[in-house]
């Protein structure tokens, strides 16, 4: 459970990944957009091409919270050492190795952007 969304997932070995893209597999979570929304984001697999396999989960920071929920399936590429991907509704996400943790950044198709530190769990 993250961000009250009930998530199912599986990640891949990190030995199983290519070298440069381990630093990516996991479970990322504790993030907060805004004071509103939290996030974590599952990097299931990557291959050899930078193609990642990702859950993306999303949520309100308190539970029954007026935020809308939504968990999105689908992949990401990454390119300059950055985890790549969009939304269905144009959103942007980058995120980048920070220390152990990812750093992300989150722009609305508004042009609106925000940051936070997702936290590995596993």
């Amino acid at each position: 459970m993250f961000c009250d969304q009930n998530v199912w997932l599986r990640v891949a070995d990190a030995a199983a990944v290519p070298q440069p893209y381990r630093p990516f597999i996991g479970i990322f979570s504790d993030a907060d957009w805004n004071p509103q929304t939290c996030a974590a984001l599952i990097v299931e697999t990557v291959t050899g091409d930078g193609t990642a396999t990702i859950t993306y989960v999303f949520g309100p920071i308190a539970s029954g919270g007026k935020t809308p929920g939504g968990v999105l399936h689908g992949t990401g590429i990454i390119k300059d050492g950055a985890l790549l991907f969009q939304n269905t509704d144009g959103s942007q996400y980058a995120f980048r190795p920070f220390y152990s943790d990812l750093k992300g950044k989150w722009t609305t198709r508004q042009g609106q952007t925000y940051e936070a530190v997702f936290k590995r769990s596993f």
